[in-house]
């Protein structure tokens, strides 16, 4: 809840040193810990998923495969760069 800042939780509980509730506390957040890095890497391997077509076999459908695995910041750079040639 406290998302890491065990200062506050010992003034909070009335531990006299950090340790204690590093101590008590601490499966609590690894368990945080765990959670956050198996979100993460969903995250960021969900984002790197491609999105195949069938097999492409031209520079066309090849070109179509790139464009639809881009991130959604490159394809907005990509737009604003096509809009600002016109």
């Amino acid at each position: 809840m406290t998302n890491g800042d065990i200062k506050s939780v010992q003034g909070d509980t009335g531990h006299a040193e950090a340790e204690m509730v590093t101590d008590v506390y601490s499966e609590i957040i690894d368990e945080d810990r765990r959670f956050n890095a198996k979100k993460l890497e969903d995250e960021f391997y969900d984002s790197l998923k491609v999105t195949p077509i069938d097999d492409p076999v031209n520079d066309e459908e090849k070109l179509l495969v790139l464009l639809k695995n881009l991130s959604p910041e490159a394809k907005e750079k990509l737009l604003k760069s096509a809009i600002s040639e016109c």
